[in-house]
């Protein structure tokens, strides 16, 4: 997948008597030796994952923790290292190459996009991916089934953050998704509190 990976785990052997109630993920960049956090709230009964919003032509490791009630258990070992795929190198069959992202209010944002120019056959439906760059929340999607549509609004997120967003595309006759690069737009803040100190004279 262009400008993401895909990552499978197995579950703990040991849960600590107790459901899991989420996976975090860590996530390190070659030349960087350190593991930071990039993930969390994880589905505890999924053990696989897309990561979106990578860098091309880079390498990274992942490391996967699991969370039960009583707190965070240790880190997995380390992923095998994987490299994103190269910019040049993204097909442009079913390519989604140019969207816009508009604030509309602080809980708001809309999209549009045009259709890729070249298509092996009729596109089956897009995904907007979106992540908010204030939280380690993982992505959420907006899925639009009528291939027509080349317009959508993002809703119920938080005022006055950054969204990260991606356009998936497939076809009929694939389950390939192509991904387009990634945009950034910040929500509008919030409404102004009251005004305060009000008083007046004869």
């Amino acid at each position: 997948i262009e400008r993401a990976v895909e990552l499978s785990w197995s579950e703990p052997a040991n849960t600590g008597n107790t459901p899991l109630t989420s996976y975090e993920l860590q996530i390190e960049t070659k030349g960087n030796s350190i593991f930071r956090p990039f993930m969390s709230n994880l589905d505890p009964l999924s053990v696989n994952s897309i990561i979106y919003f990578l860098s091309s032509n880079q390498e990274y490791k992942f490391k996967a923790i699991a969370v039960n009630q009583v707190g965070k258990g240790e880190s997995s070992d380390p992923s095998n290292e994987i490299r994103t795929f190269e910019d040049q190198n993204t097909p442009t069959l079913n390519l989604v190459k140019t969207f816009t992202l508009a604030a509309v209010s602080s809980d708001k944002i809309n999209v549009t996009w045009e259709r890729p120019e070249l298509t092996t056959t009729a596109i089956r439906c897009y995904k907007i991916v979106y992540r908010n760059e204030n939280t380690l929340e993982p992505a959420k999607f907006l899925v639009i089934s009528d291939y027509t549509v080349t317009e959508a609004s993002i809703e119920d997120l938080d005022a006055g953050a950054e969204y990260s967003v991606q356009i998936e595309s497939n076809t009929q006759v694939t389950t390939r998704l192509v991904v387009s690069s990634t945009k950034t737009v910040y929500t509008f803040n919030q409404k102004p509190t009251a005004p305060y100190r009000l008083y007046g004279g004869p």
